[in-house]
């Protein structure tokens, strides 16, 4: 079971972020209820009992809303855009972990040329997927205490995978770029990698932890 929620999420991920030309296939809610439905298979466990189908609710429409769908933007590509334009720099400062990492480079490494190369975008994709996982933790750990479910620390270790793998993919992109094909959508780029193992390592461990 563990291979199979590892191909299904690896699709799952690789479809959601496709920019595919089809009406059918590049519809966001179609993709959603794909990647919801996985996600509920793993934390349906008693499909009778409300309370495991409400805390199953929960924990995916959070995984899919807080952790997937709020997206990455300018830091995927981890430090490679070398002059980000003002559009790209509007697009960092969407979201608040810009402040924490401007901070960083400004005030304690006094390196402010130095933002949105490799470290910068590291730390900033590092925080955009460790959060929500922070939070989920948090909560499990809450409900460990009620008794309703068992606390996994684990989700902080998956969130903390994300950052190294895309600097992986897009590192190995770089520097061989003859294992990519760009007339082939599901492997044209170290993005498209990247979000095959990130698919498959977030739902493959998400059914490891319930298990």
């Amino acid at each position: 079971m563990f291979a199979i929620y590892f191909i299904q999420g690896a699709f799952a991920r690789l479809w959601f972020g496709s920019d595919l030309d089809s009406k059918i296939w590049s519809n966001r809610g179609l993709q959603t209820a794909y990647m919801i439905l996985l996600f509920l298979s793993i934390y349906i466990v008693f499909p009778l009992g409300w309370l495991n189908v409400a805390l199953a609710l929960i924990q995916t429409l959070w995984l899919q809303f807080q952790f997937w769908s709020r997206g990455h933007g300018a830091p995927a590509d981890i430090g490679r855009d070398k002059k980000p334009s003002a559009d790209t720099i509007r697009r960092y400062n969407e979201r608040w972990y810009h402040i924490p990492c401007d901070w960083l480079f400004d005030k304690v490494f006094k390196h402010p040329e130095a933002k949105y190369g490799f470290l910068y975008d590291f730390i900033y994709m590092t925080m955009r997927y460790i959060c929500p996982m922070i939070v989920l933790s948090l909560f499990r750990y809450g409900l460990s205490k009620l008794g309703l479910c068992e606390a996994e620390w684990g989700y902080i270790w998956l969130g903390l995978s994300i950052a190294p793998i895309y600097a992986f993919c897009q590192t190995l992109q770089e520097y061989e770029p003859w294992v990519f094909d760009e007339n082939k959508w599901y492997w044209r780029r170290g993005w498209s990698l990247a979000e095959i193992l990130s698919g498959g390592v977030v739902y493959s461990c998400c059914y490891i932890f319930e298990r």
